[in-house]
Order: C-alpha cells, then sequence, then structure tokens
C-alpha cells in the first residue's frame, strides 16, 4: 500500500508493506513487512520489519532490523543499528550503528551513534552518550552530560555527573545527584545531606542519622577478650551435611 508522491517508488520484490506520506519507504527494493507514516519516513529503507511514525523517521535506515520510532526526525541517521526504539521528537536522532537501545522522551540519547543497550526514559535523558554501552538513565535530563560512561545508572531529575571522565558500574539516585568515581553509588545532593556509599558497603561519609553519639566503646579491654581462632573446612563433610 503506497499513498503519497513517490511512497514506495522503488519497490520491486517487497511485500506487506505500507507507505503514507510522501517519500515514504521511496528506496526500498526487496524488504517486506515494513510500517512508514509520514514524509520521508523509512526513505532509504531497504530492509524488513521496521515501523517509522512522524516525518523523517528512521530516514537513512540502510539495513537496519526491527527499529521502532514514533517521533519527527527520529533516529535520523541510522544506518545498520537493530532493535532500536525511539519515542519521541529527535529521540535517538544520530544513531548510525547502535543497536538494543530504548529511548523514550525529546531529545533522549540524541548524541548516540554506536552505544549499545541504552535506555533512557524522560526529557534529554542520556542526551550526550554517544558510544556508551548498557546505560540507563529516568528523568529529566539524566545522564545527559557525558558520552562514553558504561554500566550506569542515573534515576532522577538532574541525577548526573559533572567530570570529563568515563565511569563504569556506578549509580546516582535523586534530584541533583552527581557520582565522582566508578564503581559508587550516591543518593541524594547538598539538599539531602550527601549521603553516599563508595564500592558497595565499605565507606559512609557524612552519615545523617546518627543520634546520642558516646565514647563509651571499652576498647583494650575488648580486644584481649577476643580469642581469634584459625580451622580448616572438611569439605567432604560439608557437602554430605548439605
Amino acid at each position: 500500500m503506497a499513498v503519497g508522491d513517490s511512497a514506495l517508488f522503488f519497490n520491486t520484490d517487497g511485500g506487506n508493506n505500507t507507505a503514507i506520506g510522501a517519500n515514504a519507504l521511496k528506496k526500498n527494493i526487496t524488504g517486506s513487512n515494513n510500517l512508514a507514516v509520514g514524509i520521508y519516513a523509512l526513505e532509504n529503507a531497504i530492509n524488513s520489519l521496521n515501523t517509522a511514525i512522524g516525518i523523517s523517521t528512521i530516514r537513512n535506515n540502510a539495513s537496519g532490523l526491527y527499529q521502532t520510532a514514533v517521533s519527527h526526525d527520529a533516529p535520523n541517521n541510522n544506518t545498520t543499528g537493530n532493535t532500536n526504539v525511539a519515542i519521541g521528537n529527535t529521540s535517538m536522532r544520530n544513531n548510525t550503528i547502535g543497536e538494543e537501545n530504548t529511548s523514550v522522551g525529546v531529545i533522549s540519547l540524541y548524541s548516540n551513534t554506536s552505544g549499545i543497550g541504552n535506555t533512557a526514559l524522560g526529557y534529554t535523558a542520556l542526551n550526550g552518550n554517544t558510544s556508551g554501552d548498557y546505560n540507563t538513565a529516568v528523568g529529566w535530563s539524566a545522564g545527559s552530560f557525558y558520552n562514553a560512561n558504561n554500566y550506569c545508572t542515573f534515576i532522577g531529575y538532574e541525577a548526573d555527573q559533572t567530570e570529563y571522565t568515563n565511569f563504569s558500574y556506578s549509580t546516582a539516585i535523586g534530584y541533583d545527584s552527581r557520582i565522582t568515581a566508578s564503581s559508587q553509588i550516591r543518593i541524594g545532593n547538598a539538599g539531602t545531606g550527601k549521603y553516599w556509599r563508595l564500592r558497595g558497603l565499605d565507606q559512609f561519609i557524612r552519615w545523617q542519622v546518627q543520634k546520642k553519639l558516646q565514647e563509651n566503646v571499652k576498647g583494650i579491654d575488648f580486644v584481649m577478650a577476643l580469642r581469634p581462632v584459625t580451622y580448616n573446612v572438611d569439605v567432604t563433610m560439608l557437602s554430605a551435611y548439605l
């Protein structure tokens, strides 16, 4: 089904395609099961199983599969990236070869080109990411500052970082919270007392919930009463017991 000037213009063997709008699916030749609604939607697509709704949506897709976009101009530059979902004006606009990304929100994941497995939910979420992989950002402008983090999570309005450094395995939770290193969990900002934990649970900084602090722990007497021991585990007996 083709409705619009030059819609499905070059199609020869592709089947089960629907193109509505001028130049929609124009250059498709053999691709099948595509849906393009909007001017220039999937204009350059040559492959199958793509859904594009909106002006210039997935316009330059060359061979990407399983692309889904509902927006204007998103992801406009995708060439070979597969299994991406983009919802929102210019969402994931510059993606070219990145795969398995989900972007929901205006300008979310806008700069991504090759990043894989990222999830962005919110206005400009992960906006600056270009090549970072497996990051998650939920909230207005969450995780939008830097471009190459990996396995990081940002949850909250402007939860992010302020340094041009690649971080990995870090999490920022809460309004305006900021990670400052890899393998870090940070909760809140100055307004919440800056409570955070580094590298799992091994360090607490400015813990704000202490009450009735007293220096009444018995020091040397307690240490002298300790009875340190060493032992070996009989793994055969342990296995039988388990």
